[in-house]
């Protein structure tokens, strides 16, 4: 069975570009019902383990990146 959580730590490096990433912008409205990556299960120092690639790219989040 697929590992269907999401995050909402904005804060962290992998944010922009991982699929598990959600609500983006200044909307982090959570959905109740949602299950969510546990505070610090998923860091640089653990190696990002919960870490999703494919997240489709956006003009908005490429000048994010750009400002961080």
């Amino acid at each position: 069975m697929e590992d269907l959580r999401v995050c909402y730590r904005f804060e962290c490096a992998k944010y922009l570009d991982c699929r598990r990433a959600a609500g983006l912008g200044c909307c982090l409205e959570k959905v109740p019902g949602q299950v969510e990556v546990a505070p610090g299960e998923c860091t640089k120092e653990n190696g990002y383990p919960c870490f999703w690639a494919g997240r489709e790219k956006n003009a908005v989040k490429e000048w994010m990146r750009g400002r961080r």
